[in-house]
């Protein structure tokens, strides 16, 4: 009886859909999540700022927005880890702090065409499509979203006086 239940709860976590917050359905990504890192340790970092959701494609690509948005690739000490929720995060290098596939999110660093030469893992060719974003520092929530409260209540850009 043991060993039936533990299957089925392997089987349930296996098929729990790690890019939607909890409570919520999507799209089931087909692979585990993978974090692509600098292979070299960096204490620096570009700080134009990408804003969207911490997606996970379905082959684990960990990207910014949806399936088509730019590739993460995270600072070398960035780890995942799986939350008592089951849920997966990104425990950011830089600054320790963390992010859950599915939450919407701000992220230093800078972004582009070109394939970033040193990472590890290797990049897979089911992640080596569109953009690239190398990252810098992970906002928490509540940086996040006192940025966005800034942002709304800046005045819209007006004609020049």
């Amino acid at each position: 009886m043991f060993v039936a239940g533990a299957a089925v709860a392997m089987l349930a976590a296996c098929s729990s859909n790690v890019d939607a917050p909890a409570g919520t359905s999507g799209d089931r990504p087909t692979a585990q999540p993978l974090l692509i890192r600098n292979a070299e340790r960096a204490t620096v970092a570009h700080q134009a700022l990408i804003e969207g959701r911490l997606h996970a494609d379905p082959a684990g690509c960990l990207r910014i927005g949806d399936d088509s948005g730019p590739l993460i690739v995270w600072h070398h000490d960035s780890r995942l880890e799986q939350r008592a929720d089951g849920r997966v995060q990104v425990i950011d290098g830089f600054t320790g702090h963390a992010a859950s596939i599915g939450d919407d999110i701000a992220l230093g660093g800078a972004g582009g065409p070109d394939a970033p030469a040193r990472v590890i893992p290797e990049i897979p060719a089911a992640c080596a499509t569109g953009e690239y974003w190398m990252a810098g520092a992970l906002m928490t929530a509540a940086e996040y979203q006192a940025l966005r409260a800034r942002q709304a209540d800046q005045a819209p850009p007006g004609p020049p006086k």
